[in-house]
């Protein structure tokens, strides 16, 4: 708790949250410090589809990186495509 309240103190904009739990499990959490907002982030690299840092972030609903997601997995878990879904059904 007192390093949470230093990199507040300091305005750190994120917080990596790592302990024998988080290594255990093989992943952090980074921490938004502005709105406490979460995201899951593998310590390895883990996958192969996608691009960039897809192989890093963890999806909570899918309990895998986007990196190991096929694209149809990506596309029921993506903000973009659940607009488009609901768009087309008001069309």
């Amino acid at each position: 708790k007192a390093q949470m309240k230093y990199a507040d103190k300091i305005g750190a904009a994120y917080t990596l949250l790592l302990g024998d739990n988080e290594i255990a499990a093989g992943r952090a959490a980074l921490k938004k410090m502005d709105d406490s907002s979460q995201r899951d982030i593998a310590l390895c690299e883990r996958g192969d589809n996608g691009f960039g840092y897809d192989s890093l972030f963890i999806s909570r609903e899918l309990k895998k990186t986007f990196g190991e997601a096929t694209s149809g997995e990506k596309d029921e878990v993506s903000h973009r495509f659940r607009a488009l879904r609901d768009l087309r059904s008001k069309l």
